[in-house]
């Protein structure tokens, strides 16, 4: 009896662990999105539906779905509805094609990190080399006009290819480019010092590339079993790597 009495406090103790890092999980998702001015509901849920499978327990999704629920306001049966569509539409087998991922939303007078490194390129062409050398291109949003750009001119700089802004005809392939293009040179920024602005962009850029993988990673380990294994030593250390590489302050010089 008392190995049942044990077994049950640690499940529950796990099972609370993994609730207070899913809590904080949306927390951090939510201060994110103030910050640098994105929202996307089907984002959000894409993220949780992850988080939430790799719960141990019924209960415990259940009372994820239900914290969940009161953070973004909604109805547990709808996000409880709306996680298992996510889920079955992953799951259904011959979509070797899936749709693509919807556009996030920006708040009102928000921009994307995207738009703003782009406009930096463009009127600070010294900023562009140094930012291609520290941008990989996964860090990049391609859902929309400014990201697809972004990544393409960062090419174009990384291999030495870089026409100037004065020649960019040749790297731009429909009018919506192109009316971005122009209306990000006729908004000419003035900046005493356009690397901080840049190292803030890369920051961005890093952050919501990094932050997600971490608060799942903790996730998982809060549900771990108290005797790690191999999966549980991997994933520290990869945690360990991710908290890194967040800690350290963004690099970007002006090359001459």
């Amino acid at each position: 009896m008392s190995d049942l009495v044990a077994a049950g406090l640690s499940l529950l103790q796990r099972q609370e662990q993994a609730r207070t890092a899913f809590a904080r999980s949306l927390e951090e998702a939510e201060a994110e999105s103030e910050r640098d001015g994105w929202h996307s509901l089907d984002d959000v849920l894409a993220d949780m539906d992850a988080i939430i499978a790799a719960a141990e327990s019924e209960i415990s999704r259940a009372a994820f779905i239900n914290e969940a629920a009161a953070l973004l306001q909604l109805p547990a049966s709808a996000l409880q509805s709306d996680l298992r569509r996510l889920t079955a539409r992953a799951a259904r087998p011959g979509s070797a094609s899936p749709a693509a991922p919807p556009l996030p939303v920006r708040a009102s007078g928000a921009v994307s990190p995207e738009h703003d490194l782009l406009r930096l390129c463009l009127h600070f062409e010294k900023v562009g080399r140094p930012l291609s050398a520290a941008i990989p291109h996964d860090w990049i949003d391609q859902r929309r006009p400014e990201g697809v750009l972004l990544n393409r001119f960062l090419g174009e700089l990384e291999n030495g290819n870089w026409p100037g802004r004065d020649h960019l005809e040749s790297l731009m392939e429909s009018d919506d480019e192109k009316s971005l293009v122009a209306s990000l040179l006729f908004d000419v920024p003035v900046l005493d010092d356009p690397f901080k602005v840049a190292r803030e962009g890369v920051r961005k850029l890093r952050d919501r590339a990094l932050e997600p993988r971490v608060r799942q990673i903790e996730l998982a380990l809060a549900n771990t079993p108290s005797d790690f294994n191999d999966d549980s030593s991997s994933l520290l250390r990869e945690l360990s790597d991710l908290q890194r590489q967040l800690r350290q302050p963004v690099s970007l010089t002006d090359a001459g």
